[in-house]
């Protein structure tokens, strides 16, 4: 009996030890200083190209007008304003969106996670 106390005794101080360690925060964005970076470049492009392919909309990549980073666990992530060429608008030919993508460097995986307009 007096075993299953120590084993619960233990287990009560080592949880809140792998409770803040999962919740802690990665840290806050931070800016890309050279925007014309070929790995900033490179993400961009990704983000316009698998936009394109998830929901066939022909848009072509033109240039990243501001980008930060965040290191998160077993990656970064990117946040990029991108200005694209919309094939499929006559009101507005150049749009900007707000692209995030998740980048493992080790084996240069990308996601896309959100793509969003922000300005018509």
């Amino acid at each position: 009996m007096l075993r299953l106390h120590y084993i619960l005794v233990l287990l009560a101080l080592l949880c809140p030890l792998f409770a803040a360690d999962a919740s802690a925060p990665a840290g806050d964005w931070k800016p890309v200083e050279d925007i014309s970076d070929p790995l900033v470049i490179d993400i961009g492009k990704f983000a316009v190209y698998e936009y394109h392919q998830q929901h066939n909309k022909d848009l072509v990549f033109q240039n990243v007008t501001k980008a930060s980073y965040k290191d998160v666990e077993r990656g970064t992530l990117y946040r990029l304003v991108i200005i694209v060429k919309d094939y499929d608008s006559n009101r507005n030919p150049n749009p900007v969106y707000l692209a995030t993508v998740f980048r493992r460097p080790f084996d240069r995986f990308k996601k896309l996670l959100s793509f969003v307009q922000i300005s018509n």
